[in-house]
């Protein structure tokens, strides 16, 4: 009866033992560097052998980098500007501001890279304000800054312009999905432009005059954009290759902006 208890006992706490081992290597086996135990029970030898699987050999390459989010949509804001070689076009730069909000985002990851295509579509509209006495309008088909006349007192001149915008932009992640760059090309579909100007008469009478639309504004224009953010944040900015305007009698004016994105 003893006999037989002694052995019960030896089967139950080699099995314990197996069981320990095993949890120890996980379930899953990798091809690394085996290594050999013996355990010593009543004399008795008993020899196994296991594999400890490595956490580098399970890690993929480039595995924080295999899902970046690209930074496109969202709020923007930005301070206009342009080199007003052209007399009296000087900006009142304060009030000149472009809005944008990118709805639709579009993106694709080169493999497991750090590179992003990026592209989408947003909507932008341009607030330009004039700080000297003069007023934007097309005369005989040539767009002129136009003094205001003798004897009135000017209160605001401004021409407005909306646009449907297209990105397509290559974004580089420093590190995942927090410090980025970005640079391409956005393409403006413009949508609607109007000019006006406000004053005074001699006797303070307030007046609103429309000037029109078009301006002949390009329908269509590319400015280059650079970005650089952190997370959901981001400061960029715009430059123009082409004037504003699309005649050649009209002013060459190259408009770049500066602004801020908050990305959602």
């Amino acid at each position: 009866m003893t006999m037989k208890f002694l052995t019960i006992r030896k089967i139950a706490t080699l099995a314990l033992l197996l069981f320990a081992c095993s949890t120890m290597a996980k379930a899953q086996i990798f091809e690394v560097e085996s290594q050999e135990s013996s355990v010593y029970y009543d004399g008795t030898p008993y020899s196994f052998s296991f594999f400890w699987g490595s956490k580098e050999d399970k890690k993929p390459r480039n595995r924080s980098y295999r899902s970046l989010e690209a930074h496109w949509t969202g709020l923007g804001m930005s301070f206009m500007s342009y080199d007003d070689n052209v007399p009296n076009s000087a900006l009142k730069q304060s009030r000149s501001h472009a809005f944008s909000f990118n709805m639709i985002g579009y993106k694709k990851q080169f493999s497991n890279s750090k590179m992003l295509l990026v592209s989408g579509i947003g909507l932008d509209w341009h607030r330009y304000h004039f700080d000297s006495q003069a007023y934007v309008q097309k005369i005989d088909g040539v767009t002129q800054f136009v003094p205001l006349e003798p004897g009135l007192r000017h209160k605001d001149s401004k021409m407005l312009a909306y646009y449907v915008t297209f990105p397509l932009l290559l974004e580089y992640h420093l590190s995942p999905n927090s410090i980025y760059i970005s640079g391409g090309v956005q393409a403006f579909l413009k949508c609607y432009s109007k000019s006006q100007v406000e004053y005074y008469d001699e006797n303070d009478g307030y007046h609103r005059r429309f000037l029109g639309h078009g301006q002949n504004l390009r329908p269509i224009d590319f400015k280059c954009r650079f970005q650089v953010g952190l997370r959901g944040i981001s400061a960029f900015g715009y430059y123009s290759l082409t004037s504003m305007f699309r005649n050649n009698a009209d002013p060459d004016l190259k408009m770049w902006s500066v602004g801020v994105h908050l990305h959602l």
